[in-house]
């Protein structure tokens, strides 16, 4: 989960046969040149994922919904359902936050060129909300600077709480043991203790 999200931000690439590497981004705002911005850098990162550069042509510049309501977004608009909603919203807003994106007036401010990491158009994005087009203003970049060789702020949806183990019965049935994934033996042992007295 963790190399698929930095995949999503263009802090890793993917080859055949190779696995994921470093990506050149990445390289740049670990290591930059004197002549580079890592807060650009950092802030392209962050209109990389798809979703997020539709979010930040629909909202950029305007009042952003509360969390609840932007999982409602996601769902209603964009065909994120379910607890996905939920998670994608608070991953946004983490992001978002870390880079100072939303003022105090729950303003969305983002400087950044759609155009040069992907056009949105192309995936689909029919069903988008239309809104109406605004006259051309001002932005204001609100990057939270950050020291040379940082690594971005950027946060993933956060590790299971729970470890499902299978267990293969008779008759190709399968059963499944859900346990806490930081379960240790103690836990073993009276899950074994519960189950026992099962037995006739």
């Amino acid at each position: 989960m963790l190399l698929s999200s930095s995949a999503q931000y263009g802090l890793l690439d993917k080859s055949q046969g190779e696995g994921y590497k470093p990506s050149a981004h990445f390289v740049k705002i670990k290591k930059p040149l004197p002549e580079e911005n890592v807060e650009e850098l950092t802030l392209e990162c962050f209109g990389k994922p798809k979703l997020y550069r539709k979010l930040i042509k629909e909202f950029n510049d305007r009042q952003i919904p509360s969390e609840v309501g932007l999982a409602n977004i996601l769902e209603r608009n964009y065909s994120v359902f379910g607890q996905a909603s939920e998670l994608a919203a608070s991953v946004f807003f983490q992001n978002a936050n870390a880079l100072k994106l939303i003022g105090q007036d729950q303003i969305f401010r983002v400087e950044l060129d759609l155009t040069v990491l992907g056009d949105e158009e192309e995936d689909g994005d029919e069903a988008k909300p239309k809104r109406s087009e605004k006259p051309a203003a001002a932005k204001h970049t609100t990057v939270n600077p950050k020291p040379h060789g940082s690594t971005p702020p950027f946060h993933t949806p956060p590790a299971p709480k729970t470890k499902d183990i299978p267990i293969f019965l008779k008759d190709n049935r399968e059963a499944k043991l859900v346990l806490p994934a930081d379960f240790d033996d103690e836990d073993i042992r009276k899950t074994v203790k519960v189950l026992t007295a099962y037995l006739a």
